[in-house]
C-alpha cells in the first residue's frame, strides 16, 4: 500500500517546493509551512520525500545539530537544498532559549543565509542558504502565529493547510484495514547541476492578486509570497525540463490556491 489516499495535490506543491532547490536565478529555495489537525498525515506526507538528493530530513533538532548536519554535507560536496522537519513542535519543546536561538537561524537560513556559526563548540564559516520543509498542528500554528509575523518568520514560509471531510476519513478507515503499512517514497528526478529558467514579468503578474489575498489573513503584504510564487513557477517548469515559465505554469500555482492559504479547506 502507498500512501495515504487522497493527498496528490499535497505531494505535487511539496514536489514543487523541493524542485526550487534546482533553479540557478533564484534568490534561494522555497520553504513551506504545513498546517492541519492531528492524525492528519503530515509527518507520513513530507516522508516521502526524505531519501531525494539534497534533502536533510531531521525529527529533532537544534540550531547546533542543524548547523553540524549541513557542514557535514558541505563538507562532503553534498549538495544541500532543503530540510525536512516533520513536526516542528519537537524542536520547539525545548528551553526558551534554544528556541529562540533555532528560530533565528532558520530565519537567517530560509532568507538571506548564513555565513558564519559560532555557538559553545560549534564555529562554522561555511555559508549555508536552503529552503524548509516543516509541519505544525493547527493549534500550535495558532499559538504562535502573532509572535512569528512579528519577528518576520511566518512570511519566510508559503503556508500549506488543509483538513479531512468526513467522507476522507472513512475511506482512510478503510485504506488501513489490515493494518498493513501506508508508506511510500516519492524520488524525484533532479538534474546533476542548478539550471536557469525564465520568468516573463507578465506571466508573473498574474499571480499578484493570489499573493496579496493570501497573505492579508495573517498580517502580512505578501510581497515575499508574491515573490515565492515566481520561483516556484520556475521549479515547476523545471520540473517539466523547460528553461522558461509558461501560463501552463502559473495555472498549476493558481490550482495550488485553495490550500496555499489559511483557510484550512477540507479534502474530500
Amino acid at each position: 500500500m502507498s500512501g495515504v489516499i487522497g493527498m496528490d495535490l499535497m505531494k505535487d506543491i511539496i514536489s514543487a517546493v523541493l524542485w526550487t532547490g534546482y533553479v540557478e536565478n533564484v534568490e534561494k529555495p522555497l520553504s513551506l509551512l504545513i498546517i492541519a489537525p492531528p492524525e492528519h498525515g503530515k509527518s507520513q506526507l513530507v516522508s516521502s520525500f526524505r531519501y531525494n538528493r539534497g534533502v536533510i530530513y531531521i525529527s529533532d533538532v537544534t540550531m547546533y545539530g542543524l548547523a553540524t548536519k549541513i557542514t557535514a554535507r558541505q563538507n562532503s560536496r553534498e549538495l544541500v537544498n532543503h530540510i525536512i522537519i516533520p513536526d516542528l513542535l519537537n524542536p520547539f519543546s525545548r528551553a526558551k532559549s534554544v528556541v529562540a536561538s533555532f528560530i533565528s537561524f532558520l530565519n537567517a537560513l530560509t532568507e538571506e543565509g548564513i555565513f558564519k556559526v559560532k555557538t559553545g563548540a560549534l564555529e562554522v564559516d561555511v555559508p549555508m542558504h536552503c529552503g524548509v520543509i516543516a509541519c505544525l498542528t493547527e493549534d500550535h500554528w495558532k499559538k504562535y502565529q502573532k509572535k512569528w509575523t512579528d519577528i518576520g518568520f511566518q512570511s519566510r514560509f508559503i503556508p500549506l493547510t488543509y483538513q479531512y471531510s468526513r467522507s476522507m476519513v472513512m475511506k482512510i478507515f478503510d485504506q488501513i484495514l489490515g493494518a498493513e503499512p501506508v508508506t511510500e517514497d516519492i524520488n524525484l528526478a533532479f538534474p546533476l547541476e542548478k539550471k536557469k529558467v525564465g520568468l516573463l514579468p507578465e506571466l508573473h503578474k498574474k499571480l499578484e492578486p493570489y499573493a496579496i489575498s493570501i497573505a492579508k489573513p495573517a498580517g502580512l503584504e505578501g510581497i515575499r509570497l508574491f515573490r515565492d510564487f515566481g520561483i516556484m513557477a520556475k521549479g515547476i517548469a523545471l520540473r517539466s525540463g523547460r528553461d522558461s515559465v509558461t501560463e501552463n505554469d502559473i495555472d498549476s500555482i493558481v490550482s495550488f490556491i485553495d490550500y496555499i492559504n489559511y483557510n484550512f479547506k477540507m479534502l474530500r
